[in-house]
C-alpha cells in the first residue's frame, strides 16, 4: 500500500521536519511514484543528515539520471544542483555532470567533470576515454572576417565598400 505509506510519511515529516530518516523514506517513495519535484524536495531535506546522506545523494542522482535519459537535461541539471558540493565529492554525481557536458557539446565543461571523477576513480573507463578524447581540445581562435578587418593601406576602396 503505497499511498497508505506515503500518506503517514507526509503526516510523519510535517510532525518532525527534522526527522531526515522520514524524509528520505518519504522521496524514495515519491520517486518510485515518480514524483520527481516532491522526491527532490525531500532528498535535499535529509541532506543534512551524515547518516541519510548517501541514500539522499542516490535518490537525487536516481532522479537526475531518469531526466538524462528522456533528454530533459535541463531538469537535470537542477536536480544535480540541488547536491551541492556533493557533485564534486561522489563520483556518480560527477559523471553525470560530465555526460551532460558532453551532450550539450561543452568540451571544457566535461574536460573539468572528467578529471573530478577520475580524481574519486581514476579506474573509470568510460571517464577515461571521454577524457582522452576531449583533453586536446583547444578553443578555436577565429580570425576577423574580411567585412570586420581594418583596411590596408594600400587599397584605395574603403572599408565600408561593398567590394572590401
Amino acid at each position: 500500500n503505497v499511498d497508505g505509506a506515503l500518506f503517514a510519511l507526509e503526516r510523519g515529516v510535517q510532525a518532525a521536519p527534522k526527522a531526515h530518516d522520514l524524509w528520505i523514506e518519504y522521496g524514495e517513495l515519491l520517486a518510485y511514484k515518480d514524483n520527481r519535484p516532491l522526491a527532490i524536495k525531500a532528498a535535499s531535506k535529509a541532506l543534512d543528515d551524515p547518516l541519510v546522506r548517501p541514500r539522499a545523494l542516490n535518490l537525487i542522482v536516481s532522479v537526475a539520471q531518469n531526466y538524462f535519459d528522456e533528454g530533459m537535461l535541463a531538469d537535470a541539471l537542477k536536480v544535480l544542483h540541488v547536491a551541492k558540493s556533493y557533485q564534486k565529492k561522489k563520483e556518480s554525481l560527477a559523471w553525470l555532470r560530465a555526460q551532460i557536458s558532453v551532450t550539450t557539446n561543452q568540451p571544457l565543461e566535461s574536460v573539468h567533470w572528467l578529471k573530478i571523477v577520475l580524481r574519486l576513480d581514476p579506474l573509470h573507463q568510460e571517464a577515461l576515454k571521454l577524457y582522452q578524447k576531449l583533453s586536446g581540445y583547444e578553443p578555436i581562435k577565429r580570425r576577423p572576417t574580411k567585412k570586420m578587418s581594418a583596411p590596408s593601406k594600400s587599397s584605395k576602396r574603403k572599408w565600408w565598400s561593398r567590394d572590401a
